[in-house]
């Protein structure tokens, strides 16, 4: 007997089976349409039953499928083809939803290695596959080509438009990156003089236009003036390992050309004020820094220039004539235009012979007007007011020098008088002032 029936439209699938009774039962599985996708150029999809699909070596996609129109379909490969979303998953691929359409062929390029290369894989596939696969595409047509890419420093294996597209420099077809990487200096500012460095694969120096400094070679940490040119007077700023020249030391800088010579300051500093050591009475001369230091001068500066010597006051309270720039040097104070010290500078001379006599109190008494009986502690010597400021400006500030029973100098850098004779006499001789305890 036959149980069940089919609706319209559908088949019925008879299987025959034997029950409890013994008795053969036949079943009918009623079969309806499904989608099934056409092994034709196209992938036609056409809801039709199992066994015709079958029949035209088809493949049904199971019961309750249906046909659901064409869209762009992704391929493994990145190829891409219109065809029946259903059948797009059939073949294995993704479909790209209503209305998506093919674009065609042409470059596409991904960061597929995650390293500094950026978009390191080009592949030619599909436009809309590009896109989902998360590249760049190139444009229908194109083809990848891959060269050498200067990424800053770096140096890569890419296609030239995925070079692009990376920020990068590519080097020109048939290039390829040696892989030595080493100093290289090129030209940053359009001067036509390399002064930039950085280390890179020679490939990428030589397209920088760039001189590489071998394999292995680093750039230096200076930074500073370089001088060059035929005379060595230009001026660039640059790395010392870009310096063909005499580079002047980190942290220099260019200064112009301030006396008109057409030579930069840096290279052939200008005539300056040179404060010139002891041996040369720290006189003040005008010549080139090169011409100072082999005096063991201190040049002042380009700009600077000697000047009329003025009163000087050290910071031992000496006073000598000195050029206002060389004073500063010592460490000293002037007294403004038109001071001077007084004759002799502002140590007396100790007699030759250790003996004082009337005559040499006289010729103290006839050089110096105003007398500073005070000792300048550490050097222990007799101060003389100069007009450099007072080392006393009361009797209190002169102990030491004169016997405490002696407190009535008053004034004791003012004028000349008694106490300051035997000051000098005590300093000179060693004639004690106060003999019996009594100023005299």
């Amino acid at each position: 007997m036959v149980l069940g029936g089919c609706p319209a439209g559908q088949t019925c699938e008879e299987t025959i089976s034997i029950n409890s009774n013994g008795l053969f039962v036949h079943t009918c599985k009623c079969v309806g349409p499904e989608a099934c996708c056409l092994p034709n150029a196209d992938i036609t999809c056409q809801d039709i039953l199992p066994d015709t699909c079958l029949s035209f070596g088809g493949f049904p996609q199971g019961p309750g499928t249906v046909c659901l129109g064409h869209d762009a379909c992704c391929l493994p490969d990145g190829s891409c083809q219109f065809v029946d979303a259903v059948c797009c998953d059939d073949l294995g691929g993704d479909t790209q939803g209503p209305g998506s359409m093919c674009q065609g062929t042409g470059t596409c390029c991904a960061d597929i290695t995650d390293d500094l290369c950026i978009y390191d894989t080009c592949a030619e596939q599909d436009g809309i596959c590009c896109a989902a696969n998360g590249g760049v595409f190139q444009g229908v047509g194109t083809a990848c080509e891959i060269q050498a890419c200067c990424i800053d420093s770096l140096c890569c294996m890419l296609d030239e438009d995925c070079c692009v597209i990376s920020g990068g420099v590519a080097a020109g077809a048939g290039t390829a990156c040696t892989g030595d990487q080493g100093a290289c200096c090129y030209d940053g500012d359009g001067d036509s003089i390399a002064e930039v460095c950085i280390v890179t694969d020679a490939t990428c120096c030589a397209d920088l236009g760039g001189l590489y400094h071998g394999p292995g070679s680093t750039c230096s940490p200076n930074y500073g003036a370089c001088c060059l040119g035929m005379f060595g007077g230009m001026c660039i700023e640059m790395n010392e390992t870009c310096c063909t020249n005499r580079f002047l030391g980190n942290g220099t800088a260019c200064l112009g050309d301030s006396d008109g010579d057409r030579l930069d300051d840096a290279c052939f500093p200008p005539d300056q004020a040179c404060c010139l050591g002891a041996v040369y009475s720290n006189a003040c001369i005008f010549v080139v820094p090169p011409a100072c230091a082999s005096k063991g001068g201190v040049p002042q500066g380009i700009g600077t220039d000697c000047s009329a010597r003025e009163a000087c006051c050290l910071p031992s309270g000496r006073c000598l004539d000195r050029d206002p720039l060389c004073c500063d040097e010592l460490g000293g104070m002037t007294r403004g235009p038109g001071s001077f010290c007084r004759p002799y500078g502002d140590i007396y001379p100790k007699p030759g012979d250790g003996v004082v006599e009337i005559g040499d109190v006289l010729k103290v008494l006839d050089a110096y007007a105003d007398i500073n009986p005070c000792l300048n502690y550490p050097n222990a010597e007799l101060v003389y007011d100069t007009g450099c400021p007072r080392n006393c400006a009361s009797a209190a500030d002169c102990v030491g020098l004169l016997p405490a029973a002696c407190t009535n100098l008053n004034e004791c850098c003012d004028g000349v008088d008694l106490s300051e004779v035997l000051a000098i006499l005590d300093l000179y001789a060693g004639i004690v002032s106060c003999p019996d305890g009594a100023c005299r």
